[in-house]
Formats: C-alpha cells, structure tokens, sequence
C-alpha cells in the first residue's frame, strides 16, 4: 500500500504535522472531536534516535526495557494509542509505516517536510483537503509561511469543513497576522494538553470560516 492511497481513501478529517517528533499526545487530544477516525501525517526529518537515547536517560527505570526499533509503537502506547494494525509502506524513496487505532490512524515518514510536501503534490494530493498542526517549529519565516500556504490558501474558492489550523500558542499571533485581511480562522478553540506533572502545552485551533454546524455545537459545549 503507498501513502496516496490511504489519503484518498480516507473519509474523515486528515492532519499534517511537519517537524513533529513523536508528540503523539496531541492526537489524543484532538480526535475526541471527530466521530471518524481522522488520519494524522507524521513528518520528521531524523531526530528519533537522538529522541530515543535522551528519553531513555531522562527515563532510567526504562533503560533496557526498550529498543530504538519499537520506539515509536512505546511511545504510541503510553499515549493511550493501542495499536491495531502496522505495515511499512511501499513508497518509492519515502520511509514510511502505517499505524491503526481504534480511534485514529497514522502515517509516520522519517523524511523532511518540504520535500514531502512535494511528493505528495506528485502524486496528485489535493494539500488544501488537509488540516495542518504546527508546534515549536523552526522559526516562522518566509519559509514556514510558504508551507502554511500550501495547505491554506486565503479567499480560496474551495471551501472544506471542517478546516483548521491547529497551533502552539508561540505561534498564535504569527498565523492570526497571516490571515488579517481575510474572513478565515476567526472561529477559535484553545485546548490544553499535559506534558508531564508539571508542565502543560497550550494550543489552539482556528477554525476556517467553512466549520460545519455539527461540530461548531459540539465546540460550544466542551
């Protein structure tokens, strides 16, 4: 099976996250929204080793207990992702797995984001179907900016509900300026999300002006 068409096949809301790591806890906290299981695209260039090697020190009663090989599929199980099915992708020169839960599925791609931007665009992936989740990013300049409007496109014609932008607070005012002179992403949820004991994440979800009335009243109530 290859990336496009788990993307195509798709009928709930899809995610792209670019530089994501392994924050899986953030999918917990979004698909309590969705009655389908929406689809989340993990991109991160490198860094899983490193990420495991600095866990597993700051974790010592871990060590031992976990390889790098299924570090992923531990660290989806401590965030409560029970995984149901796995497979390597066949995507030519795309490192790529497949994940089911019950809840969500994912896409992880050990590849760079813009780079893997393109590849889909090649393979004839409509980006503006998909919603866009950015945290600590490098810096938001031109080149952020141009991936954003990838996926985003101000006074597009095509309007897709539910769109949004879901987005760590560092950034909030930076997206709300991209946005300024349109009538998009006035419509905003924050959601907190716990780190650890002590520390916790806020994030926010802007709502593209399309938000379908189903989940604007779920929205209301939570």
């Amino acid at each position: 099976m290859k990336i496009n068409e788990i993307i195509k096949n798709h009928d709930g809301t899809i995610f792209f996250y670019p530089f994501s790591g392994s924050h899986f806890e953030i999918i917990e906290k979004l698909s309590t929204y969705f009655s389908k299981k929406p689809l989340y695209i993990y991109c991160s260039f490198g860094g899983i080793q490193e990420e495991f090697d600095n866990w597993r020190i700051n974790n010592p009663h871990a060590r031992g207990l976990y390889t790098d090989v299924n570090f992923i599929e531990n660290k989806l199980g401590l965030k409560n992702f029970e995984i149901i099915s796995f497979q390597k992708l066949a995507d030519s020169n795309v490192d790529a797995s497949y994940y089911t839960s019950y809840n969500a599925e994912l896409i992880f791609v050990k590849g760079e984001a813009f780079e893997f931007t393109d590849y889909l665009q090649n393979e004839g992936i409509d980006l503006l179907k998909m919603n866009l989740i950015l945290s600590y990013a490098q810096g938001f300049d031109d080149l952020l900016q141009s991936l954003i409007f990838k996926f985003h496109l101000p006074n597009s014609k095509e309007r897709y509900a539910p769109k949004m932008i879901v987005i760590n607070n560092h950034y909030l005012n930076d997206i709300k300026e991209l946005f300024i002179e349109t009538n998009s992403y006035q419509i905003q949820k924050e959601l907190e999300e716990t780190v650890s004991r002590n520390h916790s994440e806020k994030y926010t979800i802007l709502f593209e002006e399309g938000i379908d009335d189903a989940l604007l009243k779920i929205l209301r109530f939570m």
